[in-house]
């Protein structure tokens, strides 16, 4: 099975490594990153399908099974998705901080396009148009974290 990722994927993954921080995969099964080839699977370090924890995205069992994975507590973890439903309000549900990935082009559909984006909060939850953009978040909130 082959997958296509995003151009910018494996700059973004490496650079969140440099910061020795864990890279996951939680999908709700639209991919297999650990059956997507090696070029694929190489970029995360822990992958978890939804059907595995028992729930599709948002409910909290994927995330928290990912936090698992990855053996840290959920508000330790920064979630990168394209979805207000699934991986915004699931990640923030959860405790976990999220980045929200609003491509140039991109249009939302179905329920996700008449979700509401919860209230601005630049601490837990920011908005990004690259991959690039979500590592400079996640590296600006790692440096937060390594202050305090």
């Amino acid at each position: 099975m082959a997958a296509d990722v995003y151009d910018d994927a494996a700059p973004c993954v490496a650079a969140i490594r440099q910061l020795g921080l864990t890279v996951g995969a939680l999908t709700n099964g639209n991919c297999d990153v650990t059956r997507a080839g090696e070029s694929v699977a190489s970029l995360f370090d822990v992958a978890v399908r939804a059907d595995e924890a028992g729930a599709a995205k948002p409910s909290v069992a994927p995330f928290l099974r990912v936090a698992a994975a990855c053996g840290c507590h959920p508000s330790e973890v920064v979630h990168v998705g394209d979805s207000i439903e699934a991986d915004l309000r699931g990640a923030l549900g959860c405790g976990m901080r999220a980045i929200l990935l609003t491509r140039d082009g991109f249009v939302r559909s179905g329920s996700d396009a008449r979700a509401e984006r919860p209230p601005a909060d630049d601490a837990r939850w920011r908005e990004v148009a690259t991959l690039e953009q979500a590592a400079s978040v996640v590296r600006e909130w790692a440096a937060a974290a390594d202050a305090e």
